[in-house]
């Protein structure tokens, strides 16, 4: 398992399971505070926790709770200008350098907290192994059963995955399946509804009459951008400038509505960026006869699925994060390494298992032996309440897919979770 993060892991651990030093919670305005209920930790962004029951200055609230290192983290992070933090109730923090203001002026009450057990000089070195209330009793199993039980639960979620892809390719077709996984996969965790949701808006039968090639990139990717709402002002970069002509100039007439912005959030890695994303779809599908022809390629070589969905540094996006001058020193690729396994765990593989039987077995095999995906808050966290430690055995990308899993089955809320876990059953615990 990979090492905690540091102090703001620290701080969600102890947040869950309620572990601070003993003296009154106050909120730097004066206000006392008693937390009923931690709330149920958020999947993707968004506020930390949902539906915390709090007393603050004695009026009861259920809301929203936002944590930091420091408060000066929510603008740093965007929150103040996002509004999907305007019902953040509390913000939560180990310092305090600023004001914490929503997007339409209001003040969020600021708490200071100290997790119980842990001196700033070890918040690095000492995971939040005070905060017990936030490990789940499956730690009491061996390792290897956890693992192996973990490793079953991710094959089913995929196969559970490839019955939602076989449903839409019924509904809909294998050409639209395969476009709007593959968004999906494009998506990640930050704006996985919103890409689902925009390739729904912009269907593939709306871009199939544009030969493969160079011309399909840009009418994809234009399309796209369009759609998205996400279509820039006129830019001073000359060579953004150009582009954004040239793009403009494959849109048809008259044009489709577009979504709002803030229907976006915004990435955790800047090239994780939608626009990028944008770019990488366009470029995936550029030269395939069709969306379900890539099927017939993933099904004949299962275990290089991740590799065929790698996406290098491109021509304009090499050295951008975004519509303007350069920011990266060096060309990042669209999607890389880490990032196609996802995608093959969470989209290629199941929809091989889905659309072409045949290589049904394959695909499972292969999605077995995927290494390790890039970690993320589900995987830390879940992996924290399991294994009791933030350090561990390295986990296949099949048993990280057990823990999203279990994160959405009923682990993210904590110990109320616990009576219904898959897991305490399957390794004889309940």
């Amino acid at each position: 398992m990979s090492a905690c993060r540091g102090p703001e892991d620290v701080l969600i651990a102890a947040w869950y399971g309620l572990r601070f030093a003993r003296e009154a919670l106050r909120t730097l305005e004066g206000d006392e505070v008693r937390v009923f209920s931690p709330g149920a930790r958020t999947a993707g962004s968004g506020p930390d926790f949902r539906s915390a029951r709090l007393s603050i200055g004695g009026c009861e609230v259920c809301g929203e709770v936002e944590l930091h290192c420091d408060t000066a983290e929510w603008a740093r992070h965007g929150h103040d200008r996002d509004p999907r933090y305007d019902g953040v109730a509390l913000h939560v923090s180990l310092t305090s350098g600023a004001e914490v203001v929503t997007s339409c002026g209001r003040r969020v009450p600021r708490l200071l907290v100290s997790p119980l057990g842990n001196e700033p000089s070890a918040w690095r070195r000492v995971p939040a192994v005070a905060a017990e209330a936030g490990i789940g009793p499956c730690h009491a199993a061996s390792a290897a059963r956890l693992v192996r039980e973990l490793e079953c639960l991710g094959v089913e979620r995929m196969r559970r995955r490839a019955a939602h892809f076989a449903e839409w390719a019924r509904e809909d077709g294998e050409d639209e399946a395969v476009w709007r996984a593959l968004a999906e996969a494009m998506g990640y965790g930050a704006n996985y509804e919103a890409f689902r949701a925009l390739a729904l808006h912009v269907p593939w039968r709306s871009l199939a009459a544009t030969p493969p090639g160079p011309d399909r990139a840009t009418a994809v990717e234009a399309a796209l951008l369009q759609a998205s709402g996400l279509w820039p002002a006129d830019s001073r970069d000359p060579e953004s400038r150009v582009r954004l002509l040239h793009l403009h100039a494959t849109l048809p007439s008259p044009l489709a509505e577009a979504f709002r912005s803030a229907a976006w959030r915004p990435a955790v890695r800047p090239p994780d960026a939608p626009v990028r994303r944008f770019a990488a779809l366009a470029a995936l599908v550029a030269n395939a006869a069709s969306p379900a022809t890539l099927l017939d390629e993933w099904a004949a070589a299962t275990d290089l699925a991740h590799a065929a969905i790698r996406v290098p540094p491109l021509s304009y996006w090499d050295r951008r994060t975004t519509w303007g001058a350069p920011t990266f020193a060096r060309p990042v690729a669209l999607v890389g390494q880490g990032r196609a396994r996802i995608a093959a765990a969470s989209a290629l593989l199941p929809l091989v298992a889905a659309l072409r039987p045949g290589s049904a077995d394959a695909a499972t095999r292969s999605f077995l032996n995927l290494t390790a995906l890039p970690e993320d808050h589900v995987t830390r966290f879940v992996r924290f309440r399991i294994f009791g430690s933030p350090r561990g055995r390295r986990l296949s990308a099949a048993a990280q897919q057990g823990l999203h899993h279990l994160y959405r089955a009923g682990c993210a809320l904590g110990k109320l979770g616990c009576p219904k876990c898959e897991l305490a059953k399957r390794v004889g615990l309940r």
